[in-house]
C-alpha cells in the first residue's frame, strides 16, 4: 500500500499507512514461507548410542557435534561445533 501511494506521487510516511491499515483491519500480503527440506537420498544414519545421556564416567568419553545453517542474502553459512563431555 505504502509503495503504491509513493508510486502515484503521494508523500506519506510508512508508519502512517501502517496505523491506518491497522485501524481498518487490513494487512499486507506477505510472501509465503519457503519450505526448505533435503530432497536427496539420506546416507547412513549412525545408531543413537548416547540416547541423550551426556554424562560421562571418564574424561573425553563422549563427543557430540552440531551443525547449524544460516541463510544470508549473500549465501549460506554453516556453524559447526564439537563438544566433549567430561565426568564430574
Amino acid at each position: 500500500m505504502y509503495r503504491e501511494l509513493l508510486r502515484h506521487g503521494n508523500i506519506v510516511h510508512h508508519k502512517r499507512v501502517q496505523r491506518i491499515m491497522h485501524s481498518l483491519g487490513l494487512q499486507g500480503k506477505r510472501p509465503e514461507e519457503k519450505y526448505h527440506s533435503f530432497k536427496g537420498e539420506v546416507g547412513k544414519v549412525a545408531p543413537n548410542i548416547i540416547d541423550r545421556d551426556f554424562t560421562a564416567t571418564a574424561p573425553l568419553q563422549k563427543w557430540t557435534t552440531d551443525v547449524s545453517q544460516f541463510n544470508f542474502s549473500w549465501g549460506k553459512c554453516y556453524l559447526i561445533s564439537d563438544n566433549w563431555h567430561v565426568h564430574k
